[in-house]
């Protein structure tokens, strides 16, 4: 258990540390696919240290997740995404089973079965993400979970219907109304092997939701452009779907603050700077981030709502007390078309680690993400640097 120095069973430990992971908010995730991050990483990295493999098990064990989450998840997200199903939650089952598949050294028939116990993925509603309520974080224990035990019964021999997405009472019947076509299946493998899915992921520069940072970064650009200057009012223009994060009034619950469009411009306009800290008392209950957070305002904007989800992005205008304002546009930020220099990444790690790590612990990571985890003994420095008990 990663930061405690103590061991635990391995469906404990996927779980918990999935659950961590994504409470951080700092997962990473490839757009229309989900956030694999927290969802198959912690099953990569426990399933290789369980198997005694090393760093290059690790790393083609999370290729493996990106390849099979992404690829098959996308042939069902939009449709989830319009029927309020938390499509990250839904689909990272299948993203930890490949994980799983790929660290247990499973063959193509073992991990076909063990795929197509999907059966068994949860559903997830984003009404329980964005509630504010901590089960939020079990969207990425969970398919942890699942998608390791989906792999431990096809070891066992049992495992669902290979034509689980194509039978017309099968899965892909149940979560969009029509099971897989052909051409679909074709689309799905199409590059595999040549164009790898984890290239397509993003970073969060911010410890919040990814569809919140297009107009944070933007904010935080019009801020430094215009020094000094009074903020008015906010509007964001984007995509329908922005509205699920239009919430306001008490933030008391932190995940309620992470999903909130209207608090987290509100904090990074009165703190200067979106950080771990200003998701923490007493600025979640601060009456000057709350007044400003009323004044935000979202609004759909028909075009960018016909590019979605296909490409996302939306407009901030800002309203200055002296009457000027300024709007920019603009999409994710650190995505696969703008990706954060290693530096940057560098830079974040060590932002988070400090009330935690030891200058020595700090250097010793920085040292063993410059080598490269693939290193021969360098996952077992992992393992002993995770293994140090910082409570």
């Amino acid at each position: 258990m990663w930061g405690t120095g103590r061991k635990a069973s391995l469906s404990q430990t996927v779980m918990t540390e999935g659950f961590i992971c994504y409470a951080l908010e700092f997962d990473d995730g490839v757009s229309l696919g989900g956030h694999w991050g927290s969802a198959s990483i912690p099953t990569a990295f426990a399933c290789t240290e369980t198997m005694g493999g090393d760093g290059k098990l690790f790393l083609t064990s999370i290729v493996s997740a990106y390849e099979v989450g992404t690829r098959i998840s996308r042939r069902f997200s939009s449709y989830l995404l319009k029927h309020n199903v938390h499509f990250p939650c839904a689909m990272g089952s299948f993203a930890a089973a490949a994980a799983a598949a790929k660290a247990f050294g499973l063959g193509a028939a073992e991990t076909a079965m063990g795929l197509a116990n999907g059966c068994l993925s949860p559903i997830g509603p984003y009404g329980t993400a964005v509630s504010g309520e901590a089960i939020k974080n079990m969207y990425s224990g969970w398919p942890n979970l699942v998608g390791l035990q989906m792999m431990e019964f096809a070891r066992l021999g049992i495992g669902g219907d290979i034509d689980a997405m194509e039978t017309n009472n099968g899965l892909a019947a149940v979560l969009r109304g029509t099971p897989l076509s052909a051409e679909e299946k074709e689309q799905s493998l199409r590059d595999l092997g040549e164009h790898f899915m984890v290239m397509e992921s993003y970073c969060k520069p911010f410890p919040c939701c990814r569809w919140l940072h297009a107009p944070l970064m933007l904010l935080k650009r019009i801020i430094a452009d215009n020094p000094g200057k009074a903020i008015r009012s906010m509007t964001v223009r984007g995509p329908k779907f922005l509205r699920l994060y239009d919430t306001k009034g008490d933030f008391t619950k932190k995940v309620k603050a992470q999903y909130s469009i209207p608090f987290t411009l509100a904090a990074m306009q009165k703190c200067g700077k979106l950080g771990i800290d200003e998701f923490e008392m007493p600025n979640r209950t601060r009456e000057d981030i709350r007044k400003v957070a009323d004044t935000v305002e979202i609004v759909e904007d028909e075009r960018k709502e016909r590019d979605f989800p296909g490409h996302f992005s939306v407009e901030l205008e800002v309203a200055f007390a002296d009457g000027t304002r300024e709007s920019r546009d603009g999409g994710l930020p650190w995505s696969p078309e703008n990706p954060p220099a290693k530096q940057e990444l560098m830079d974040k790690f060590c932002g988070l680690v400090h009330p935690i790590l030891t200058q020595e612990e700090t250097d010793a990571w920085c040292d063993l993400y410059e080598e490269g985890v693939e290193k021969e003994g360098n996952f077992a420095k992992m393992l002993r640097l995770l293994g140090k008990d910082k409570r």
